[in-house]
């Protein structure tokens, strides 16, 4: 039998190989203490035989729709040549995030670095192609606690798959012809009826110098990324204080990080995206998302969390059940070549300069903790984009995703991006994100 993709993950593999740009899920464990090695290397061997060992085969015939099949093998563990200082942490990491995975191979990445402080940190990457965050997050505990998940993909390709190839275009050419007629109809509706409009889109006269210092030498544009761990205890505390809860108040903080870098509508709001999982029990798609999009203004939510979280209810209850905004369109880029497929997907994000991503992964168990075999210090996870050129940064107004994840007694903030109005390397990101949480009555802990 041949396993096809869900209609969504052939859609999002086929816009993501047209475009050049991967998008990738990262997480991360720091300990202050020594890890033991061989259950990393046992953790390892697990992830190897879950979820994330699977990848995408493209089809014979493009119309048919991509198939999954099993990766021959995992990718070795990558160590450090020798301790790295702590102050080159986040420098690591970075390397780590940009390592090259893909939905056809390899899928996923891990690396171990000990510390000159006694410690070590440990990363997986994963391509989105094969896991969304929750899929990733899933497969990690899974290894984690020794639970067998299973592995939904074909054996290497044989004679019969062209066969069946060829049954499944078939099979599908009424609905790509339908998707066709109906574009027009489809591109209109996946825009909102009234996109809010950027105050600026002007670069800052510095974009370009700092845009080329983030650049590599290879031409790829790095975002720089901040983590900035804060007490659990402080962080409930004061959004109780303001009559929310915990994501509401990180909606809030969220909205006015965006709000200091420029990303902000006429009417003063930020458009904070927010991904809403659909995936069911035994669901094996890699991305079983849809979203909604919140306009917030911080300011108008200082002294009370209530109206956020009214409008949250209300806009995510209304997302329930709902498909992806762009699932007219799955057909069509399905059955349609790169060239095509990468017109189509700049057609449908041009223009796109304020969405901000917020997701709150919600509170990582202690197994997820444990990779090898007790509580890490610290985790983290984000989001990673790869195979930016500088150039798309300038003509594009960047990206900027923001999400929290709550282990280890602390809620951790990590925001990711760049927005050449308001240009901020690693550290002027930390500083602005640092000096937002200050103003909401939160200390950000040493990482």
């Amino acid at each position: 039998m041949v396993i096809r993709l869900a209609p969504l993950d052939c859609a999002a593999y086929r816009v993501e190989a047209a475009a050049g740009r991967r998008v990738a899920s990262q997480a991360v464990w720091k300990y202050d203490r020594p890890v033991d090695h061989d259950v990393l290397a046992r953790f390892h061997r697990r992830l190897g035989q879950g979820p994330l060992a699977r990848r995408i085969a493209p089809a014979t015939i493009p119309a048919a729709g991509d198939r999954w099949v099993k990766e021959p093998g995992s990718e070795p563990i990558e160590h450090a040549p020798g301790p790295l200082p702590d102050h080159a942490v986040e420098d690591w990491i970075r390397d780590r995030s940009h390592a090259p995975v893909s939905g056809t191979g390899p899928t996923w990445r891990m690396a171990v670095a000990d510390l000159e402080s006694g410690g070590a940190v440990v990363s997986v990457l994963a391509s989105h192609s094969i896991a969304d965050g929750q899929a990733f997050t899933y497969a990690l505990l899974a290894a984690a606690s020794d639970a067998a998940l299973p592995v939904p993909a074909d054996d290497a390709a044989t004679a019969r798959t062209a066969l069946a190839d060829s049954r499944a275009a078939l099979a599908a050419a009424p609905a790509t012809i339908l998707a066709l007629a109906g574009l027009p109809r489809a591109l209109a509706s996946s825009k909102p009826a009234h996109r809010p409009r950027p105050r600026t889109t002007a670069a800052a006269p510095v974009a370009v110098d700092v845009i080329a210092r983030l650049t590599t030498a290879s031409g790829e544009f790095r975002f720089p990324g901040a983590s900035l761990p804060v007490a659990s205890h402080d962080w409930t505390t004061r959004a109780t204080a303001l009559g929310g809860t915990t994501n509401s108040l990180f909606m809030a903080i969220a909205a006015d990080i965006a709000t200091r870098l420029g990303r902000v509508a006429d009417d003063g709001s930020v458009q904070l995206a927010i991904p809403v999982s659909q995936r069911t029990a035994g669901d094996h798609r890699a991305n079983a998302i849809t979203g909604v999009t919140i306009p917030l203004d911080p300011g108008h939510v200082r002294t009370g969390l209530g109206p956020v979280r009214a409008l949250a209810k209300k806009r995510l209850s209304e997302a329930k059940g709902k498909p992806h905004p762009l699932e007219p369109l799955i057909p069509i880029t399905t059955a349609l070549p790169r060239p095509a497929v990468r017109a189509l997907a700049g057609t449908i994000l041009h223009g796109d300069y304020l969405s901000v991503g917020c997701s709150n992964v919600g509170v990582a168990p202690e197994q997820l903790l444990s990779i090898d075999g007790a509580p890490a210090t610290h985790m983290m996870m984000t989001f990673v984009l790869q195979g930016y050129r500088p150039d798309q940064i300038l003509r594009t107004g960047g990206r900027l995703n923001i999400g929290i994840l709550e282990a280890a007694g602390l809620i951790r903030l990590r925001v990711y991006g760049f927005d050449p109005r308001v240009p901020l390397d690693d550290d002027g990101l930390r500083e602005l994100s640092a000096d937002v949480l200050r103003s909401w009555g939160l200390a950000v802990q040493p990482w």
